[in-house]
């Protein structure tokens, strides 16, 4: 894996991305070779061994930093890609918030139940439909971990502080109650209804 410099058809460096330091996910996935004949010219700048460059030589730092450049446009566009084929991207690409690649992650990860297989007539129309969903859903995801989080963390306080209602908040959550009983009894059968009351 990596990829190695050749200069005049010889090897002159193996995986020179270990020189970028761009400490990306997707550099596991880069390999291949780049033929750059323009280092082999009057000026020695191979070391000793004849299969390295010296480091600090001007012309490859240039070289090199040409080339760090490509290849975060590289692995900007795998990322691209890879959110758009609802796949795991490049964590460290600071283009979206980690919570917003999260949210993208796991829409990514529960749609891939929906999917059709591959023979199915209709699975391009489904792939769409699961495709267009994937902003909102990345957006709802996102809101809805932080309604989780921070209604859960108030219930736990309340509960650690012994916080007593107020007759207000006591009849508003009894409606709601009240609201959530009828809404279940609507959907249920009248065992599964017993069942419900008694819980």
């Amino acid at each position: 894996m990596g990829i190695d410099l050749f200069v005049n058809g010889r090897l002159r460096e193996s995986d020179i991305l270990k020189h970028l330091h761009t400490e990306r996910l997707a550099d596991s996935y880069l390999y291949g070779q780049i033929h750059f004949d323009g280092l082999d010219d009057e000026k020695d700048r191979f070391t000793s061994s004849r299969e390295g460059i010296v480091a600090d030589d001007p012309k490859y730092k240039k070289f090199l930093e040409k080339f760090r450049k490509k290849i975060l446009k590289v692995v900007d566009d795998w990322d691209k890609w890879r959110l758009k084929h609802r796949e795991e991207g490049d964590p460290e690409n600071p283009r979206m918030s980690k919570k917003e690649r999260a949210s993208r992650g796991l829409y990514g990860a529960v749609s891939k139940e929906y999917g059709l297989p591959k023979l199915s007539k209709n699975k391009g129309k489904v792939d769409q439909w699961v495709q267009g969903l994937s902003g909102d859903a990345a957006f709802n995801f996102e809101s809805y971990a932080e309604c989780f989080v921070s209604e859960n963390l108030i219930r736990k306080y309340i509960k650690e502080k012994s916080i007593k209602l107020s007759p207000e908040a006591q009849e508003e959550a009894s409606k709601w109650k009240k609201a959530e009983l009828e809404s279940k009894k609507k959907g249920t059968s009248a065992s599964q209804y017993a069942e419900l009351r008694a819980t």
